[in-house]
């Protein structure tokens, strides 16, 4: 089993490691596209086969909300501190164009994942593996997860750490308690795919216990080597000792996941999504 510190840990590293040019986020915005005033929107998946999966979602968790929001206060005072090595107009582009900071009622933890959308799919081999997942099979999808979720426990999750990583994003890291709460649900959701779905899946792996605070899709124009050296040591400085000593000062730092949900993505990064069914972890 992954000792995830360790995993966040290496994140921050590898961040920092490429801290000069950082985001380092081609592959993200590759996806997105620049509306009339420049801005980076998310893609529409207007054919309606949006990644589908399993997913937290967190609106309704009072508890959830309140750690989330000490992380949302905290990348916001990092964007400040990345701002104030900028000119006027640079911060003012950082601000309006290159970021995406999820709403709250998208808050959300994945889970497992059953298929991308199509356009998502870098692998010859999962395009041909893909299916669409229609809604007689997300009716079923949903009554089997309800039931094996029903005989999992009930996890607790606290924050291990707050993480900017390589591509951009400003992640929360969390820890499971009783070890291998979490995994139980990600691992029993797979089966419940393969069973229904058929296999193989054609999502990513998914290891990590996180909530994407935000992204910095990209740097501003016209940024000059004195400004490139400024931001590159406040990205670090950030990693280092900001966002630690935030994470110390959270409170509260843990909450109980009672629900799971099946959605999926009408527009990428739940920035639109449909929320299929709801049911909650563990006994009753």
């Amino acid at each position: 089993m992954l000792e995830l510190p360790a995993v966040y840990a290496t994140l921050r590293q590898q961040c920092n490691e490429r801290a000069h040019g950082w985001p380092h986020a081609e592959a993200i915005r590759a996806h997105f596209r620049r509306d009339e005033r420049h801005v980076y929107r998310p893609p529409a998946f207007s054919d309606g086969h949006g990644p589908v999966g399993v997913y937290a979602m967190l609106r309704e968790n009072a508890g959830a909300l309140a750690v989330l929001r000490g992380c949302a206060a905290a990348f916001a005072q990092c964007r400040a501190s990345l701002c104030a090595v900028l000119t006027p107009a640079q911060a003012e582009q950082l601000t309006r164009q290159l970021l995406f900071v999820p709403e709250e009622r998208a808050a959300h933890m994945c889970v497992t994942v059953f298929h991308e959308h199509p356009s998502l799919l870098t692998e010859e081999e999962h395009r041909q593996a893909w299916r669409a997942v229609d809604e007689a099979a997300c009716a079923r999808l949903a009554s089997a997860l309800s039931a094996r979720h029903a005989l999992c426990p009930r996890p607790t999750l606290w924050l291990d750490s707050l993480s900017l990583t390589v591509d951009g994003a400003c992640i929360a890291g969390f820890v499971e308690e009783p070890r291998g709460a979490f995994s139980s649900l990600r691992t029993s959701s797979a089966e419940v795919g393969v069973d229904i779905l058929g296999a193989p899946l054609t999502s990513r792996p998914k290891a990590l216990m996180h909530v994407t605070v935000g992204r910095v899709l990209a740097q501003p124009d016209g940024i000059t080597p004195e400004q490139e050296a400024q931001w590159a040591a406040c990205v670090r400085k950030w990693n280092d000792e900001t966002l630690p000593q935030f994470v110390a000062e959270i409170e509260p730092r843990s909450f109980e996941l009672e629900h799971c949900s099946l959605v999926r993505d009408s527009v990428w990064l739940m920035t639109d999504f449909i929320e299929y069914a709801r049911w909650r972890i563990g006994p009753e």
